[in-house]
């Protein structure tokens, strides 16, 4: 666990870097940036086919008509950028955080401080969270949306599983939803006053939790439908 992170780690996070820099930075502008965040609250509160272009107008101050000069394709072009924003500057934090990052674990655990700490801070990841889950239940999103929306999901989850695969998780993927999920959630379960000082200290239980799941999946097949095997007991016990 403590080795140096070997290609399929490395392969995973520059697949995230060639992403983001193929993608450009969709809020380059800040009457884009307000639009764009404007339409991830407007739509986490009614719902995205409800927002309407006047609606959205009337969110950052200006005539429907002029919010066409910024997004010349309406409605549904606001959607992906809005997707596409909020995970370009999620995407770049994260290659920030894992860039001196050598091991798998340091990867691991660096992905689940950044995460932990956007998700308390921004309420445009919630928001963002918020809509995809919605979508999944309700099919809200136009389909170049909910594209793109996996795809960017799959590139940010694709690392934690490449290391943690390289540390011993014969089956990551059950073990990288559930510590997404608990850091999604984390305006729920971590109790942050909203002093910034405190941060740090919250992230690291974070990183303590998503590494307790992480060593239970190491050594026991846990997260794998069927016996639950213990690799290191050799014990065999029924869900």
């Amino acid at each position: 666990m403590a080795g140096t992170a070997t290609q399929t780690t490395l392969e995973a996070r520059d697949r995230l870097a060639r992403h983001l820099a193929g993608m450009g930075d969709p809020g380059k502008t800040p009457a884009r940036r307000n639009i764009l965040k404007a339409f991830l609250r407007l739509a986490a509160e009614h719902g995205v086919s409800s927002v309407t272009m006047r609606m959205l107008g009337r969110a950052v101050g200006i005539q429907a008509p002029s919010i066409y000069a910024h997004f010349p394709q309406g409605r549904d072009e606001i959607v992906v950028a809005s997707l596409r924003w909020n995970f370009h500057e999620f995407g770049s934090a994260l290659l920030e955080g894992v860039a001196s990052a050598v091991t798998p674990r340091e990867h691991w655990d660096a992905i689940v401080r950044v995460h932990l700490v956007r998700q308390l801070q921004l309420p445009e990841s919630n928001l963002w969270d918020l809509l995809v889950a919605t979508d999944r239940m309700a099919g809200t999103l136009p389909p170049q949306g909910r594209a793109e929306a996996n795809q960017l999901m799959e590139l940010h989850e694709s690392i934690l599983e490449a290391a943690a695969r390289e540390m011993g998780v014969r089956h990551p993927r059950p073990l990288v939803g559930i510590v997404v999920t608990l850091l999604e959630g984390a305006t729920r379960w971590n109790g942050w006053d909203g002093d910034e000082s405190h941060l740090p200290a919250l992230a690291e239980r974070a990183v303590q939790l998503a590494g307790g799941l992480l060593e239970q999946a190491i050594t026991t097949d846990v997260l794998v439908p069927g016996p639950v095997v213990s690799r290191q007991r050799g014990i065999t016990s029924a869900h």
